[in-house]
């Protein structure tokens, strides 16, 4: 499949890589998503992290309910995470967020113990890309795994 998008249309819960597979296999889809938050460094602001609120329903509407993840117990678990932390990329800190992605796989992977865990990362950004495959590699853990996905977005 060719994508082609805009950042406007890829912003949209419809477009990323995990919902369009889940309705080309016919899938439930559960998305958690923030328009740019990040891992260790969010792209409008840097306290804008993922991490923070994976475990909350809703964080604009109750900052303090936690979502119950024994309700729906997924098969597969995409990470699309990183575009956001360009900052750490420009600083020359890499490690920073290196340290906070592998701690959130962590996470990942303690919540949804036998899941299949996807991390996908380049479709706007690749500044990361080494880093975060050496990082998912390090888990040796043969149920996770990395792909580097084009660019779909020209300047982005």
């Amino acid at each position: 499949m060719l994508l082609a998008a805009t950042t406007e249309s890829i912003s949209s819960w419809l477009m990323p890589p995990g919902a369009m597979l889940g309705r080309n296999l016919d899938a439930d889809v559960s998305i958690f998503a923030i328009s740019g938050w990040g891992i260790a460094c969010g792209g409008n602001d840097p306290k804008a992290l993922i991490p923070d609120i994976f475990d909350k329903t809703n964080h604009f509407r109750d900052e303090d309910e936690e979502w119950d993840f024994s309700a729906d117990e997924p098969d597969v678990v995409i990470v699309s995470l990183g575009t956001n932390d360009y900052r750490f990329a420009n600083e020359g800190r890499p490690q920073v967020f290196t340290k906070a992605a592998s701690d959130f796989l962590a996470t990942v992977r303690k919540t949804y113990p036998d899941a299949e865990i996807i991390w996908i990362y380049g479709q706007m950004l690749n500044q990361y890309d080494k880093e975060l495959e050496e990082m998912v590699n390090s888990f040796d853990d043969p149920h996770i795994s990395y792909y580097t996905v084009p660019r779909c977005v020209s300047g982005g």
